[in-house]
């Protein structure tokens, strides 16, 4: 298995309704659960291996290719993904300064390491 990280470039662009901006304000907890609460109504109807694009992407797909290997993605907005999956189109990111960084919608400090682990309990993962 080849295991990659997302990207925040996606071959479609997000609606707004689909990105941390469209959420309230509030402890990461509750944001948390929003986003996995609407990541669930989106609709799945894109490969998460297609979804994705920039080159370190297109590298850890090449290398499961060439391995034979099933590609998983380690997604910021869903959790852990097999590259088959279908997903929904979504933006989000964990990296502070974008307008999809998911830490500007949670008071206090943001703590990436725990939505992960939040996520990867989640019903996306």
């Amino acid at each position: 298995m080849v295991i990659t990280i997302c990207t925040f470039r996606k071959r479609a662009r997000p609606e707004f309704g689909s990105t941390p901006a469209s959420l309230s304000i509030d402890s990461q907890s509750v944001v948390q659960a929003a986003w996995i609460e609407k990541v669930q109504t989106l609709p799945a109807d894109t490969a998460a291996g297609v979804l994705y694009a920039g080159r370190g992407f297109g590298l850890a797909a090449n290398a499961a290719k060439i391995a034979g290997a099933k590609l998983y993605i380690l997604s910021a907005g869903l959790g852990l993904v097999a590259a088959d999956r279908q997903v929904p189109l979504y933006g989000l990111t964990v990296s502070a300064g974008s307008s999809e960084s998911v830490g500007a919608r949670v008071t206090g400090d943001f703590d990436a390491a725990a939505w992960f682990s939040g996520l990867l309990s989640s019903p996306l993962s």
